[in-house]
């Protein structure tokens, strides 16, 4: 075992004037790289989480993260005046209404009587 080396080290006193003090540095790395006998040797440690806790995180972020950025794009509620998703949602909207909105051909297709303006939609019976 190695000696331990005297280190001087400059200390404040209670008075103005600085006092020196010395110390002994011990090197207590040389303690821990005793052989422990109790110990095993490259044991990797040992994970309580089963094995299928990682691809779900993994899928889960996958999932969470877009969905909850298209939530506060699309529908999250940041008041009626105008803010930076505004172009988004307006842009959504004009798809959402296209699409459950029916084209002059559509209409002309299902017969919807649309000089009455109230859009009811005339059946006929089909004969096989």
């Amino acid at each position: 075992m190695s000696r331990p080396t005297a280190v001087w080290h400059l200390r404040p006193a209670a008075s103005n004037f600085s006092v020196l003090r010395r110390t002994t540095a011990r090197h207590v790395s040389s303690k821990i790289r005793q052989p422990r006998p109790w110990a095993e040797e490259n044991v990797p440690p040992v994970d309580p989480r089963p094995s299928w806790v990682f691809p779900l995180f993994k899928i889960a972020n996958y999932v969470v993260i877009p969905g909850t950025l298209l939530y506060a794009v699309f529908f999250a509620d940041f008041g009626e005046k105008e803010h930076v998703f505004m172009p988004a949602r307006r842009w959504f909207d004009r798809q959402k209404a296209a699409f459950f909105s029916l084209s002059d051909e559509e209409r002309r297709i299902a017969e919807i009587d649309l000089a009455s303006g109230d859009n009811k939609i005339v059946t006929r019976e089909v004969r096989p």
